[in-house]
């Protein structure tokens, strides 16, 4: 009997030390940029940081790999240790093959977020994990970040 296909989504994944995150959004929103900005902030401060995954997610369910109901996501093989910075084209960066995922992070325009969020928001898996989501907004992308890094701080 094979493997079922593993469910795939749009997106980028990265891990900033030991958490494992997840940033959706359409294309062209900042995805990308965000996490190459993310990491090379950890990166400075000497941090471990590193990238998953970029353009393309597959899931899977942890199983009994970890405890509790958890989430997996790595990267397709073909496009495993590659990243896009836009205008510059796909670059090689340090990355780990998979990570379970803490907390998913929604790229969204400014006109669309609340000023005053949810901070129970789930994001739901097809496979039925629910996780953390926050929604932060495409620009300013240094706006994205200290949100990002807020949540991370107080969670």
């Amino acid at each position: 009997m094979s493997n079922p296909e593993p469910v795939s989504q749009h997106g980028c994944a990265i891990v900033l030390g030991a958490r494992g995150l997840i940033v959706l959004g359409p294309s062209g929103s900042g995805k990308s940029r965000l996490c190459h900005l993310l990491i090379e902030r950890r990166t400075e401060q000497s941090l471990y940081a590193r990238w998953v995954a970029d353009d393309r997610l597959f899931f899977e369910e942890a199983g009994e790999q970890v405890p509790g109901d958890k989430l997996i996501v790595r990267s397709p093989d073909s496009i495993a240790g590659l990243a896009e910075r836009r205008f510059r084209g796909i670059e090689p960066v340090s990355y780990q093959t998979r990570a379970v995922v803490d907390l998913v992070v929604q790229l969204e325009p400014t006109e669309n977020l609340e000023r005053l969020p949810d901070s129970n928001l789930k994001w739901t898996s097809l496979g039925g994990v629910e996780l953390p989501l926050i929604k932060v907004p495409c620009h300013p992308i240094e706006q994205a970040i200290e949100l990002v890094e807020a949540h991370l701080k107080q969670n």
